[in-house]
């Protein structure tokens, strides 16, 4: 049994994982045109981000006082959990909801709603004990009943990734077929119970996603319009005025004693990312986006912000993407090792960092990006630039043209031609076919395309979320929706990766995991990871100290503070 855990008096940062590109499973192939690392941002209303306005803008603008962060985002889809699916909502959600696990600096789970939970030795029967204090804004008690009705509203309603694909009966309901999710269970107001079809000893971690908080099941079932513009909350924060779409959305604290020195109220400007960082060169706001084209003229003028969170400065944090190239293992000339680890040797990856990423991008050893936690920092040691070696590895799978496949208006185009460049300089020619998206899609999924630049975006910080679906067998037909394009498949490495999900100890998954992506990338060469891009969030010096972004760029609101 996994023992129960006390309840801290003050939670950790929690780590909340980013939204996935494209649902499927928990992590997400990175195929969406204008959501991958290369992506240009929306085109903004007006001007250059590197040379502020004069005016401010005409917009309905918020009174605010020296206690207030102002925040600039995007229009969120949503701003309750079941419904919120992008980053945007979920930063909202998350100043508003507390869901029943945060997770700790090191990805451990936290007591939040939940004060303890238990398990059964095989990793299939979850059970979670809610802290009797928990309260909604109201004063109304927090029950099994409110997270069993947000659960299943993010199923039907919302249309959320599958956070709990693994919960038996999920694929029924989630088709309409039943009218409860089987294996989720209120036995009573405080004790929530969950089955799995299959192991899952980091369940508890899935459940610090912000779509997974609970709401009033009162309020939602008897008037869910009004809810979605005017939420009753548990969290940090509680919204001061309905969202109107469009407009800034205004938080005050639900209970400032709690929050220090940090900010009383909360203000989420909403922008596209150019004026959002124009606003931010006035003043105007306290955190914001860099667009991709203004990044290196930010870092010049804000530099690095301080590892403390203090100041101004660009983020250095890593989000949970990873930009890849995908290859068809099972057809020539990818079927050779060879043939995969010469192209891995001949990427220049400082390079495509350079131009894909205006430097601002790690350069990728392996299947997760740096900030989900145990993840391997050298499981590929092919993913180096090894020109030599590249050239006498193709010369021995005698091969001398290959043809890479990418989506247009995805700005993949620089990318390929320094990829065109880099195989050039080994001897091998590189011919580029540019598709629209669906057609791209297709030519992956049809066998057609052989090489194709890919990546993923997992959902939560878990190893799990990229390692499943990327290397299990269960994922390698071919459909991108998988999240196993190149139809990867090796039993030795399904039996580590199923060991992996059944084992309790957290070292021990941690190691088992590592032995499957290193045997993924060191012996197989499975796919080729190129950079793991870093958010591009901006902070100003209003901003004592505490901003610490998760993988995702929210921040726990409770460790921030502010300038007097």
């Amino acid at each position: 049994m996994q023992p129960a855990r006390c309840r801290p008096t003050r939670p950790g940062r929690a780590l909340r994982p980013a939204v996935a590109v494209l649902a499927v499973g928990l992590m997400a192939l990175v195929t969406a045109a204008a959501c991958s690392g290369a992506d240009a941002d929306p085109p903004a209303t007006e001007g250059d981000p590197t040379e502020p306005l004069l005016e401010p803008d005409t917009e309905r603008e918020a009174d605010e006082g020296p206690s207030t962060l102002r925040w600039a985002i995007g229009e969120p889809d949503a701003i309750v959990p079941p419904l919120a699916r992008d980053p945007d909502g979920h930063r909202v959600v998350d100043a508003l909801f507390d869901g029943l696990i945060a997770l700790d600096d090191e990805g451990r789970p936290e007591p939040l709603v939940a004060d303890s939970w238990r398990s059964d030795e095989q990793a299939l029967a979850w059970t979670f004990f809610l802290d009797r204090n928990a309260r909604f804004h109201d004063g109304t008690p927090v029950t099994s009943e409110d997270v069993r009705t947000s659960w299943q509203a993010g199923i039907r309603d919302g249309e959320q990734p599958p956070h709990l694909g693994d919960v038996i009966g999920y694929d029924e309901f989630a088709r309409g077929e039943t009218d409860s999710l089987e294996g989720l269970s209120t036995p009573n107001r405080w004790t929530v119970q969950v089955l799995l079809d299959r192991p899952r000893a980091d369940f508890p971690a899935l459940l610090a996603h912000p779509a997974l908080a609970p709401v009033p099941a009162d309020r939602w079932e008897h008037e869910p319009e009004a809810f979605a513009r005017d939420p009753l909350g548990n969290g940090a924060f509680e919204l001061a005025e309905p969202w109107s779409p469009g407009e800034f959305l205004r938080l005050r604290a639900a209970d400032a004693a709690l929050l220090g020195d940090g900010p009383t109220e909360l203000v989420f400007r909403v922008t596209d990312p150019v004026t959002g960082y124009v606003a931010f060169q006035q003043g105007r706001v306290d955190v914001a986006t860099v667009p991709r084209s203004a990044l290196g003229d930010a870092l010049d003028v804000f530099g690095e912000l301080s590892p403390n969170g203090s100041g101004s400065g660009v983020t250095r944090t890593a989000g949970l993407e990873v930009y890849a190239l995908g290859m068809n293992v099972m057809t020539e000339p990818f079927d050779d090792v060879r043939a995969r680890r010469a192209l891995s040797f001949a990427v220049d990856r400082e390079r495509i960092a350079e131009i894909g990423f205006e430097g601002h991008a790690d350069l990728a050893r392996g299947v997760a990006s740096r900030e989900i936690p145990t993840a391997q920092s050298s499981a590929c040691p092919s993913c180096v630039h090894a020109p030599e070696s590249a050239e006498r590895l193709f010369d021995q799978a005698d091969l001398e043209d290959l043809t890479l496949w990418i989506d247009r208006d995805g700005g993949h185009e620089p990318i390929a031609e320094q990829l065109a460049d880099d195989l050039a300089a080994v001897g091998v020619n590189l011919e580029v076919r540019t598709l629209e998206f669906p057609d791209f899609l297709t030519a992956i999924e049809d066998g057609t395309a052989t090489l194709f630049r890919s990546g993923w975006q997992a959902e939560h910080p878990l190893l799990s979320d990229a390692l499943i679906p990327m290397l299990h067998s269960r994922n390698a037909d071919g459909a991108v929706a998988t999240g196993n394009p190149g139809r990867y498949r090796d039993e030795e490495i399904d039996e580590l990766l199923d060991d992996a999900m059944a084992a309790l100890d957290p070292e021990e998954r941690a190691e088992l995991f590592g032995r499957a992506e290193r045997l993924a990338l060191g012996r197989d060469m499975a796919f080729v990871p190129l950079v793991a891009p870093l958010q591009r969030l901006v902070v100003g010096e209003r901003v004592a100290g505490g901003f610490d972004p998760g993988p995702d760029g929210r921040v726990d609101l409770r460790e921030l503070s502010l300038q007097p």
